[in-house]
């Protein structure tokens, strides 16, 4: 399936918290390299997040940035390894 570019952010959140989640049950150390092109080009939020802003498309695609990496930080907390982590 062709994956558009709307749908890239959440999948990018949604992977890589699954990765912290899965690593951490070894106990080892391990890398993530998450590098966001957002909130740059393209501006597109995903629908959940489009409107919630009030200050248009670019507004909520920096929502939805801080949401993404919330998402990251949270899945850090839930395996206990936020401690180690640079």
């Amino acid at each position: 399936r062709l994956i558009e570019p709307v749908d890239m952010l959440p999948l990018l959140a949604k992977h890589a918290s699954t990765y912290v989640a899965d690593r951490a049950k070894s106990g080892k150390p391990f890398f993530l390299y998450l590098p966001l092109n957002s909130p740059h080009t393209p501006i597109v939020p995903s629908k959940e997040w489009k409107g919630r802003s009030g200050l248009g498309d670019y507004g909520d695609f920096v929502m939805e940035t801080d949401w993404a990496v919330g998402e990251v930080l949270a899945a850090l907390d839930k395996a206990a390894v936020a401690a180690d982590t640079l």
